[in-house]
């Protein structure tokens, strides 16, 4: 992805407002996640890696907690697999650093409410239509972890999805990290870079499920940590 790409550019700017004032109101930073990685993704917006955004407590779960969707548009559930930080990633990280500075990967879960993605500036300003994230164990990982990673998805107790490869939608980890690496410098003061204890979610493994209230989700890696979410309509 061109760094000298306006739409991300300005569209980070943005963010990175967004993200100071939600900082400045009390909020603690928890990492990063990316957004409109897969391949229709970037052919249908003309980039070369995922849209970046911002995680803080203020939008965290604990896992089993309670989202309510009333008020959403159109909330969806994204199954993902989250990597924690060990050491700090610059923009200019080769795939070998970027792979060792992955600690630990963990099972995670995000909600948004899904939009309309054809303008990039928007999209990023809006923190990629980002409602809530939750995480679950993490466990120490080598180079190759998030490669042989296999996702399964239950919803109400029946699985839906089983065994899923983050990289048959996502691509390798080195790729997705490193072309987000320089996006958040535009979204952070003082050229700040991805850092050690960063938590990084990595994008949805397969189609965001549809939400309607009712539903339990769970989140199941193949080496059993799970994280799970009840979802409610209120009104």
């Amino acid at each position: 992805m061109s760094t000298t790409d306006l739409r991300i550019s300005n569209g980070m700017a943005r963010q990175g407002q967004l993200r100071e004032r939600v900082l400045a109101e009390g909020a603690r930073h928890i990492g990063w996640k990316a957004g409109l990685g897969t391949s229709a993704a970037l052919a249908k917006l003309g980039t070369t890696a995922p849209l970046v955004g911002f995680l803080t407590d203020a939008t965290q779960l604990l896992d089993g907690g309670t989202f309510a969707i009333d008020g959403l548009a159109n909330p969806r559930l994204e199954p993902e697999v989250a990597v924690r930080l060990g050491a700090s990633i610059g923009p200019s990280a080769t795939p070998s650093e970027v792979l060792n500075a992955v600690e630990a990967v963990a099972p995670a879960i995000e909600i948004v409410d899904l939009g309309a993605a054809d303008d990039v500036e928007e999209v990023l300003a809006g923190n990629i239509f980002h409602q809530s994230f939750l995480v679950g164990p993490f466990t120490a990982a080598t180079p190759a972890t998030f490669a042989d990673a296999r996702v399964s998805v239950a919803v109400n107790g029946e699985e839906v999805h089983a065994n899923v490869d983050p990289g048959t939608l996502l691509g390798r980890l080195e790729d997705i990290l490193g072309g987000m690496a320089w996006q958040v410098v535009l979204a952070t003061t003082a050229g700040a870079t991805f850092s050690a204890g960063d938590i990084v979610i990595t994008g949805s493994v397969v189609t965001a499920l549809e939400l309607a209230g009712g539903e339990a989700v769970t989140v199941s890696l193949a080496n059993g940590d799970a994280v799970s979410v009840n979802i409610e309509r209120r009104a």
